[in-house]
């Protein structure tokens, strides 16, 4: 169905997108934390029709970019690139998007992370996520810590009765950023990173069947000893996990 439903997203004129694609709940959230100029990580996750919610941003009044993992099927790539842009996204590579996120940033605009991804180790800390370790994108944290952008979590919800039927709800500004424990750069990445894995772990429990998770999350515990595993959880090592289920 989300596939499908990507594939009538640029059918959808721009005056209706933004209406046909989703019903937002507390807009106005993401709206007083973009207009202080200063842009905007928006942290979500692969959630109800993710794609639909993205590309309704651009034609709410926002300057949208969104981080992609590259689909490695050419063809594929090609044809989800050209969506995005006729819905007015920009998309970003992984691959040496600091400078691109950064500019974005400074401009005003809206990033937006899935922060439900695996990351390697040079991009991501060993956290724990649903009771297991996992690791975790820190780009949120590090580019609202760098710019003074804002952090605003968001995610959608299909009526369970009506699948074709979207709610995108935003949370209030996060106070994650407020609430630093300390000076240390690398403690205060740490807290905002396992503060933004809480939302998400409560979305998906509040709606389990709707997380497409394509990609395998859990890979630390593959190699434990490869990962930088704090001490307060390595007794997460011991978790065993299903891996056809992974």
């Amino acid at each position: 169905m989300t596939t499908l439903e990507g594939f009538r997203l640029p059918l959808l004129n721009s005056k209706t997108r933004a209406q046909a694609t989703a019903t937002w709940v507390n807009l106005q959230a993401l709206k007083t934390a973009h207009a202080r100029g200063k842009g905007v990580c928006l942290v979500g996750a692969h959630l109800g029709s993710y794609e639909q919610a993205g590309c309704a941003l651009p034609h709410l009044g926002f300057v949208t970019n969104i981080i992609y993992r590259d689909i490695h099927f050419e063809p594929a790539s090609e044809f989800w690139n050209h969506i995005r842009r006729q819905t007015g996204i920009k998309a970003i590579s992984p691959r040496r998007s600091r400078v691109e996120i950064t500019e974005a940033l400074g401009r005003g605009e809206i990033v937006v992370f899935a922060a439900d991804q695996h990351m390697p180790a040079h991009r991501g800390i060993v956290t724990e996520f649903l009771g297991c370790l996992a690791s975790t994108m820190t780009g949120p944290a590090r580019f609202a810590l760098d710019t003074g952008a804002a952090i605003i979590t968001a995610h959608a919800v299909r009526d369970p009765q009506q699948p074709w039927q979207h709610t995108v709800i935003v949370d209030d500004e996060s106070t994650l950023l407020t609430h630093l424990p300390g000076d240390q750069r690398d403690e205060n990445i740490r807290f905002i990173t396992e503060g933004l894995n809480r939302f998400i772990e409560r979305w998906i429990r509040q709606t389990p069947n709707q997380w497409l998770w394509h990609h395998r999350r859990f890979k630390v515990d593959d190699a434990p000893e490869k990962w930088t595993i704090p001490e307060n959880l390595r007794h997460l090592t011991d978790t065993k996990i299903n891996r056809s289920s992974r």
